[in-house]
């Protein structure tokens, strides 16, 4: 079974797909780099094959896996976190006024789609943090633990949901236009401060402050 990262040749000891994933895993972690793709015999791999005993037991004939910078990886992840931001507020702000004139449904419309963005920039602020083996609630914020404002957060969105149950459309436009700019001006600042700490030029021990 041939293995290549980015196109080098890697001598693997194991005799499975499985086997060379997580030696040419931690090859490329030794180096700060982290595998972003899997292509085994010209098939690309996603979660379903990844997350398949049967398939990551078999062999192949060649192995090919894609390698990126962890730190750019995750500085280009929070970045577009940041730009979901700027999408999120547009869609409560419109929401807020669709809500306003009556047009319960549109509204709706948007706001779902701005709950899912915020779940997507949740993952990527935990899955940012997992590349860099930074913890949690070790990062910090304003001088505040950034897992306090995922925790936070998660408040304030289910509040979003329980005015939508109960069709407060009062309550649900005021908390749109007057709360949740300020939670996306604080979270630009969570992804700011988390991009600083993760571009910082020595290695970050995950329990120093981040930059505010």
């Amino acid at each position: 079974m041939r293995v290549l990262i980015d196109d080098r040749p890697c001598d693997v000891t194991g005799d499975s797909v499985r086997d060379a994933l997580t030696e040419a895993a931690s090859r490329a972690e030794s180096t700060g780099r982290v595998i972003v793709e899997v292509v085994v015999d010209g098939e690309r791999w996603g979660e379903s094959e990844l997350g398949s005993p049967e398939r990551c037991a078999g062999t192949a004939d060649l192995v090919h896996l894609i390698s990126a910078d962890r730190r750019e990886l995750v500085c280009r992840t929070l970045g577009e976190a940041s730009d979901v931001l700027s999408e999120i507020d547009e869609l409560q702000r419109s929401a807020a006024e669709a809500v306003q004139v009556g047009d319960t449904a549109d509204g709706m419309t948007r706001l779902a789609e701005a709950l899912e963005l915020w779940l997507l920039v949740q993952r990527s602020i935990s899955m940012s943090l997992q590349t860099m083996d930074l913890d949690l609630d070790a990062v910090r914020h304003d001088g505040e633990p950034v897992g306090d404002s995922v925790n936070a957060l998660e408040g304030q969105l289910r509040g979003v949901r329980d005015a939508l149950t109960s069709q407060d459309s009062v309550a649900l436009a005021d908390t749109l236009l007057y709360e949740l700019p300020d939670v996306i001006e604080h979270w630009r600042g969570i992804l700011g401060s988390v991009q600083r700490q993760v571009q910082a030029p020595s290695p970050s021990t995950g329990t120093e402050e981040a930059s505010s």
